[in-house]
């Protein structure tokens, strides 16, 4: 009986491989009589040889893919599903044209990306969005051109102009949507374009939010005694053991590490490796004064009277040994230890120093927000410098800028001025933090003094090395030798893997001469540096294409394997008949301009 049903489906097999048989046209297999026998039946066999990947017409096969299985477009019996394409003996079927399968053949699709997502150039009903275009079926789009006056694909700001890059990028500073770009004014407390954080007045140094809006590390300051180790919080550049996937230094969307610290689809993101970092780029803040006999004519702006007076060779002890609730120096003394040169006057001026505040309502400082960028200089340790003979930072800016003080004709610098720098790393333990330059000097690690070179004085020199067992090993050099060389090793309380604040708190006060030298060695931590990934077959915005490691060959409608361009294709100006093409004009196709289709398969002028 089963040979006999064999036979009766090879029959009817090859009768629809000729459409007709006994001189009977036949239709579709409904057209044929029923057999009574149920198609689910386990019964049912296939004709001999369905599945082994050749098409056997003769037998009464139409396709075959390889298998015995219905619903994947070439039947149990070899017959060709419903709406259904099969191109090729032994390959898979091509199901019924689809928005989202990534290939265009439904005519009433002008793209296909491969997915129904709206937003990305081709919408959910496979149709170019405006602004965009969309190279080829299966690729994903892009910005049609920088200048149109519409942001999409990689764009942040078009056209470009003040605050818009040519490439539609936004600029360093700005902020810009599509109503255009702006200032984005660190301090109005609005947080936008590239700043991390903005608390407006609240911007300050170990406050959480540094003035120049970028994030801070978390540290405890018990006013008067040892730290903790810090926190991070993501935008911070910090990458601790919290659960964070990443952190690159900042809140923004599309490079890799998502606002929220986490690896983006199609990147993948690592912390750099010691020495890899070729610079350190640390926030300093500046506070200029106007030291004794330097005020310009006619204005109103006090002179702090701690600068451009007294004089010495270096004064320990002028502030006490740990900082402040604040993260500020605290005066201890006018005259510091050992002497009775008076340095300082009173702890109400001395507090103006690393402070934006005024005293019985007058304004002293005038804050100036820069950058100290430390070069690396040497491999083992690595270690990275900055130094300077002529350290002449707010030159023209501050007072100077106001025209409140004068410029010495002998001495045409802006002198009389402090300096604040924080930077955090990761104790491991040989850390070494050197300094060589004039006027006052102090380093406090986890809130405890670690170098002083406090008081007036030319160039000197300061050291510490920081040991595996949280203890600090200073060694100030106040003069060449002399009574004043000391070396000091105190407890310091860091934890192995701990991360920790170094606070740096400088000050030139007399305009005979600045120089600042500071070098930092064995101090390895970088944001995470992302790049996306080539070969995974998701489309980053800074990847052309990806069609997955195995298809990114450069071959027909493929991604070359550096993912940043294609193979031929259709949409390339060129007519690649031998991949059915029968038309192709570039970028016209599907257009008003063209009577060709997006996917190259007919012609108008048919």
């Amino acid at each position: 009986m089963r040979s006999q049903l064999a036979f009766g489906i090879l029959t009817i097999g090859a009768c629809l491989a000729i459409a007709s048989c006994g001189g009977e046209k036949l239709g579709t297999p409904a057209d044929l009589p029923d057999s009574g026998i149920d198609e689910a039946d386990a019964t049912v066999e296939s004709p001999p040889n369905c599945g082994d990947g050749f098409v056997q017409v003769a037998k009464g096969e139409a396709c075959d893919d390889g298998n015995t299985a219905s619903g994947d477009g070439c039947s149990s019996q070899c017959l060709i599903e419903e709406g259904w394409t099969c191109p090729a003996p032994g390959q898979s079927c091509l199901p019924p044209p689809a928005c989202g399968d990534g290939r265009i053949e439904a005519t009433n699709e002008a793209c296909d990306d491969g997915n129904l997502n709206d937003g990305d150039g081709c919408s959910a009903s496979c149709a170019i969005e405006a602004g965009w275009v969309c190279p080829f079926a299966g690729a994903a789009c892009k910005a049609a051109q920088c200048g149109d006056r519409i942001i999409a694909g990689s764009e942040t700001c078009d056209p470009p102009g003040e605050g818009c890059g040519e490439t539609c990028q936004a600029l360093p500073g700005y902020a810009c949507d599509n109503g255009g770009c702006h200032v984005a004014v660190c301090g109005d407390g609005v947080q936008e374009g590239d700043e991390a954080c903005d608390l407006g007045a609240d911007n300050f140094l170990s406050r959480g939010c540094t003035p120049d809006c970028q994030i801070e590390l978390s540290c405890n300051r018990p006013g008067g005694q040892l730290g903790n180790a810090c926190t991070a919080s993501c935008g911070s550049g910090m990458l601790l053991d919290d659960g964070r996937e990443c952190d690159d230094g900042n809140l923004v969307d599309g490079d890799g590490c998502s606002s929220s610290c986490t690896i983006e689809a199609g990147w993948t993101c690592a912390e750099p490796a010691a020495g890899e970092v070729i610079s350190l780029t640390l926030p300093v803040v500046y506070r200029d004064f106007i030291g004794q006999s330097r005020r310009a004519s006619g204005s109103s702006v006090p002179l702090h009277p701690d600068f451009n007076v007294f004089g010495g060779s270096g004064t320990r002890g002028l502030i006490a040994e740990y900082l402040d609730a604040d993260g500020k120096p605290v005066f201890r003394a006018q005259t510091g230890l050992g002497t009775t040169t008076q340095q300082l006057n009173s702890a109400e001026y001395f507090r103006l120093w690393y402070r934006d505040e005024q005293l019985g309502g007058e304004t002293y400082g005038r804050q100036v927000v820069s950058e100290l960028t430390l070069a690396k200089i040497s491999e083992s340790p690595v270690t990275y410098q900055f130094s300077s003979t002529g350290f002449f930072p707010v030159d023209n800016l501050g007072w100077h800028a106001t025209g409140d003080e004068t410029v010495p004709s002998d001495a045409p610098h802006n002198f009389s001025f402090t300096s604040e720098v924080h930077y955090w790393f990761e104790f491991q333990g040989g850390e070494q933090l050197s300094f060589y330059g004039d006027d006052d000097l102090w380093v406090f690690v986890n809130n405890r003094l670690a170098l002083d070179l406090g008081g007036l004085h030319s160039q000197q020199r300061g050291e510490f090395t920081i040991n595996a067992d949280g203890t600090i090993t200073s060694h100030p050099f106040i003069g060449v030798g002399g009574d004043w060389e000391v070396t000091v090793t105190e407890d310091f309380g860091l934890k192995a893997g701990g991360i920790y604040e170094i606070a740096i708190f400088h000050a030139e006060r007399m305009q005979t001469g600045s120089n600042y030298q500071l070098t930092l060695a064995g101090f390895n931590a970088g944001k995470s540096a992302c790049a996306p990934i080539c070969g995974d077959g998701i489309v980053t915005r800074a990847e052309v294409c990806d069609d997955g490691e195995a298809d990114n060959t450069g071959a027909y409608g493929r991604c070359l394997p550096t993912c940043q361009g294609y193979g031929p294709r259709c949409g390339d100006g060129q007519v690649d008949s031998d991949h059915g093409e029968v038309c192709d004009d570039g970028a016209l196709n599907g257009t008003g301009e063209s009577q060709c289709s997006m996917g190259c398969t007919y012609s108008g002028f048919q």
